[in-house]
């Protein structure tokens, strides 16, 4: 396996992450009849995703049997898709009921509401009490990107260049940029640098707090892009 493994080479760009991937394609023998054998190329990918966190806190009063309705706002650009929202609840009470569709909860001890979790785009919070109802709402709302990267086997490493969105367009308030390969492929990220030749691994040995914003392994890594300093930062 050693001698069919390819290096992956992850590049970021100044005011842009450029992430290089490569895949080895599986060669297999088929037969259309028995006299003609033919060989069929199949192509892996890697898979990226940009995950958006938009993230709001509000207070809110709710009279006995009043009701507000959480509606997930626009996906922050295209080819964005709500993967879920998630609502938390300070304080908790009985009085309060959530529902909608495709909800999970977390209760206290007391049986109370403390947080909700659906994948739908819209859930409702109610005040089924005879008193009103003063809470702190925190909503968190991850759209994600999803793509998927076809890889190169025509080199032992080669370099695939991604451009990262702005995350501080609209109102976004983290993004996360993915890219991981399937651990059966012969592959592995062989290491991450900007154009200059800087090597993530000397930004986190000269600036520790990067530790928290990055994440590579063989076949993952991870950036948390408004968590870099300006070097690396989309913006």
């Amino acid at each position: 396996m050693n001698s069919m493994r390819r290096n992956l080479a992850v590049l970021l760009a100044v005011l842009a992450i450029t992430v290089s991937a490569v895949v080895l394609a599986t060669q297999y023998q088929v037969s259309p009849n028995v006299n003609s054998p033919s060989t069929i190329i199949q192509p892996y990918y890697a898979i990226l995703e940009y995950i958006d966190y938009i993230n709001t806190t509000k207070a809110i009063t709710l009279a006995p049997g009043q009701s507000i309705t959480i509606q997930a706002p626009l996906p922050p650009g295209p080819g964005y898709v709500l993967d879920y929202v998630e609502v938390s609840i300070n304080p908790p009470s009985p009085a309060v009921l959530i529902s909608g569709s495709n909800l999970m909860y977390s209760k206290n001890e007391i049986g109370a509401i403390v947080s909700a979790y659906t994948t739908s785009n819209s859930l409702s919070i109610a005040n089924t009490g005879n008193q009103p109802l003063n809470e702190t709402i925190s909503v968190t709302y991850v759209f994600v990107n999803e793509e998927y990267v076809a890889l190169n086997t025509s080199a032992s490493s080669f370099t695939l260049s991604i451009s990262v969105p702005d995350s501080t367009m609209q109102y976004v308030t983290q993004q996360v940029i993915m890219l991981s390969i399937p651990n059966y492929m012969p592959f592995e990220i062989a290491g991450v640098s900007l154009p200059n030749g800087t090597t993530l691994s000397q930004l986190i040995s000269s600036w520790s707090p990067l530790a928290n914003y990055i994440k590579i392994e063989p076949k993952y890594m991870e950036l948390t892009a408004n968590g870099l300093p300006p070097l690396v930062s989309t913006r």
